[in-house]
């Protein structure tokens, strides 16, 4: 699921919220006690979970809209910092100032090389990388509109090892016949004329919406704490699961 669509109040199905809650679960057991950024931070849904466990959090994004919304909701968390950056020159950070950088469903929409070696620099001795990004190997698998490349898994593990990180990947969230039957029934109604109205109605219907609020609680990670984050191996694509979840640490 794009971020594009990831604002307060936007009503989203349960399935969505656990892809949205678990990449925060997932990045949650690195950040304890560390200054820790995240990158693409949006309206800040990730942030007040994170605080509660880091020392430190600071939030970038591109979007004015999307750190406003973020300023207002933290402006009196003082363990929050937010500056509208682009994620391709960090210059704005000292190197080695980060126990580890964040960039949750991000990765795809940069050029990720250009992004490592900003990463390589603010991070500090060997800091850590947590990221994710869809599967793109996924059966009926659709690019967000806003992306510019997505890499599998082999590609993860060459491009994180030139760049002078030592990666271990994960995947969850697998690909199940009704999920399959959900996006054929999805991609015809999408080819028809009217037929996203069409899809939207049916949604509307069939799916109980929830609105998404504007951060993430400790009781929310009760619907994503059965989550099994299995790891893959470097050499072998993966077409079996919806996302992956990448630690990518700095070779010392």
């Amino acid at each position: 699921m794009s971020k594009e669509a990831e604002m307060p109040g936007k009503e989203v199905s349960q399935d969505q919220l656990r892809v949205i809650f678990g990449r925060y679960y997932f990045a949650s057991k690195f950040v304890s006690g560390k200054k820790v950024l995240e990158v693409g931070c949006g309206p800040g849904i990730g942030l007040g979970y994170l605080a509660k466990k880091a020392k430190k959090i600071v939030g970038i994004d591109i979007s004015a809209d999307n750190l406003n919304i973020a300023k207002a909701h933290y402006k009196n968390t003082r363990r929050i910092e937010l500056f509208r950056l682009n994620a391709h020159n960090l210059s704005f950070f000292k190197p080695k100032s980060f126990d580890v950088i964040i960039a949750m469903a991000t990765v795809y929409a940069l050029n990720l090389e250009e992004f490592l070696k900003e990463c390589q620099r603010i991070l500090k001795k060997s800091g850590k990388l947590i990221f994710c990004l869809p599967n793109k190997d996924q059966p009926g698998f659709q690019p967000a509109k806003l992306s510019t490349k997505y890499y599998s898994v082999p590609e993860l593990f060459t491009v994180l090892n030139k760049y002078k990180f030592n990666p271990k990947i994960f995947a969850a969230f697998p690909i199940t016949k009704s999920l399959l039957r959900q996006r054929g029934i999805s991609n015809f109604l999408n080819s028809m004329i009217g037929g996203s109205i069409i899809r939207k109605f049916l949604n509307k219907v069939f799916l109980h919406k929830i609105s998404l609020e504007p951060e993430i609680t400790e009781k929310d990670m009760n619907l994503v704490k059965d989550i099994k984050f299995v790891p893959l191996k470097p050499n072998l694509t993966n077409s079996q699961y919806r996302i992956l979840y990448v630690i990518a640490q700095k070779k010392i």
